[in-house]
């Protein structure tokens, strides 16, 4: 059944529920229910419902299956769709969803931007991009993969030092562990990489891991 007609629908039968608890409330026990603000209240607590589902789906979650799902539901919005196809280093059809995104993702559409032209491996033109990156960690994270990239150690050192986000700290030590071949310390520090985070971005870990052990031309750890 379309998702849209079973969405209306809830609301539908939610308010015949209410209709006749409200009913059987005022002939049976004599209450007064003023019907408008006990709407607004139920409005609210349905937002408040929505909102930390969301939350819980997008950073609290361990449970990888239950993100999956989401995505999964959720792929045919420009979001999810880039991110499904970063994890499939198809850079063709992210640039295709980046154009999509509206501007209530705008530093989100920024941020992305950075990763598929680090992927790209078009470093000058991420590093102009990751400066716009309000978000601090995002921002020094995106740099020092960048530094790392181009081999400036020292630079790379420099902009770690400036990420409190542990799970981030942990994912450059990976890269820099498995630039340097040193594979089995690149697999702890993804390890804790990925127990240091949850939702989405835990996903996109375990996920982008998942799909880089079977790729035959593999230049970097996530």
């Amino acid at each position: 059944m379309n998702r849209r007609v079973v969405y209306y629908s809830s609301f539908i039968l939610l308010g015949i529920v209410l209709g006749v608890v409200i009913a059987i409330s005022e002939d049976y026990f004599g209450l007064e229910i003023n019907l408008i603000p006990l709407l607004l209240y139920l409005y609210v607590i349905l937002v408040i419902c929505g909102v930390a589902f969301y939350l819980y789906i997008a950073i609290y979650t361990k449970n990888i299956n239950i993100v999956d799902k989401y995505v999964q539901r959720k792929r045919k919005h420009p979001y999810y769709a880039l991110l499904l196809s970063l994890i499939e280093k198809d850079y063709q059809e992210a640039e295709i969803q980046l154009a999509r995104l509206s501007s209530f993702y705008k530093q989100a559409k920024i941020a992305l931007t950075a990763t598929v032209q680090i992927e790209k491996n078009l470093l000058r033109e991420a590093e102009a991009t990751a400066q716009e990156i309000k978000d601090r960690n995002i921002r020094y994270y995106n740099l020092a993969l960048i530094a790392l990239l181009n081999g400036k150690f020292e630079e790379f050192e420099t902009y770690k030092a400036q990420i409190k986000h542990k799970h981030l700290q942990y994912a450059l030590e990976a890269e820099a562990a498995y630039r340097e071949q040193d594979y089995k310390k690149a697999d702890e520090f993804a390890e804790l990489a990925i127990s240091s985070t949850g939702g989405l971005q835990k996903w996109v870990y375990e996920k982008s891991l998942e799909k880089q052990k079977s790729n035959i031309h593999r230049q970097s750890y996530f």
